[in-house]
């Protein structure tokens, strides 16, 4: 969840969840996620820890996930 230029997360966690519940439910699909702890080496070899979260769509058509994904990227840049 971090933002790609500053490194860090902008909003609280619950907010991201918030948001992602409420995209879910407006696509009207079955979804679960997961909250993950991880991190990362950028191609400058900065090392960066974050909260990820991991999403899984239920029987949905990929044309539909294309959908959804690209409103939470709009949302979570």
């Amino acid at each position: 969840m971090n933002n790609a230029e500053s490194k860090t997360q902008r909003f609280a966690t619950e907010k991201y969840v918030n948001v992602l519940k409420q995209v879910c439910c407006n696509y009207q699909v079955p979804f679960s996620f997961n909250l993950e702890q991880g991190g990362y080496l950028h191609e400058n070899g900065e090392y960066t820890e974050e909260t990820t979260i991991v999403i899984s769509l239920v029987n949905v058509k990929k044309e539909l996930i294309n959908e959804i994904a690209k409103d939470l990227c709009v949302m979570f840049h």
